[in-house]
């Protein structure tokens, strides 16, 4: 038996676990993600009233402004020059990586400061004012609090392309389910608050 085939065996076990364990949290974070639309959905209403409108077009700014920009690009780009650095640099890519994480968040906290003062303008581009429920205020003040996002969606981009590069697939794979629970217990928050 050779090297190679003694690694790839070795390997399969470790593979298949990752897959398993990455399909697994796909599953959770679809099914909390779920539930959290719909006690969303149950606790502001879905009647005559604007504010889930409102929050929906704010809520998905940040997410189109992001994938315009940004998108699989920077997780594609990133990940080549993480494994060449890690393979022919002496300290195994660490300083590039410190240095890469630090360029992007620099970048992404300007982007995000510029994309966040011009919350106003993008409410002209995504609110339909003819036929929409969306209240444009009510939308500009969810984008002041949802807009920042942007910076934690590159950051979180960066962050696993730096594991992926390690192998280490799981903390990436997870991170949606603890957003959705956190939203989960945001909503029963709110529902549970007085007012």
């Amino acid at each position: 038996m050779t090297s190679s085939a003694t690694v790839d065996q070795q390997d399969g076990p470790s593979l298949a676990r990752a897959s398993g364990s990455m399909a697994i949290a796909t599953l959770a974070s679809r099914i909390t993600g779920f539930l959290a639309k719909i006690l969303l959905a149950w606790l502001v209403g879905l009647s005559a009233n604007s504010i889930l409108d409102s929050y929906t077009v704010a809520n998905n700014a940040p997410n189109i402004i992001y994938e315009f920009l940004l998108g699989g690009v920077l997780t594609s780009v990133i990940v080549p020059l993480l494994v060449r650095a890690k393979h022919e640099d002496a300290d195994g890519g660490e300083a590039y990586t410190q240095r890469l994480l630090t360029v992007a968040l620099t970048a992404l906290t300007g982007l995000t400061v510029v994309v966040v003062a011009a919350a106003p303008l993008l409410t002209v581009l995504f609110v339909d004012n003819t036929n929409g429920r969306a209240n444009t205020a009510l939308v500009t003040a969810f984008e002041y609090l949802l807009l920042p996002q942007i910076v934690f969606y590159g950051l979180f981009a960066m962050v696993g392309a730096v594991l992926n590069t390690r192998n280490v697939f799981a903390p990436p794979a997870w991170a949606p389910v603890l957003n959705n629970l956190v939203m989960l217990a945001t909503i029963g928050v709110y529902y549970v608050l007085p007012g």
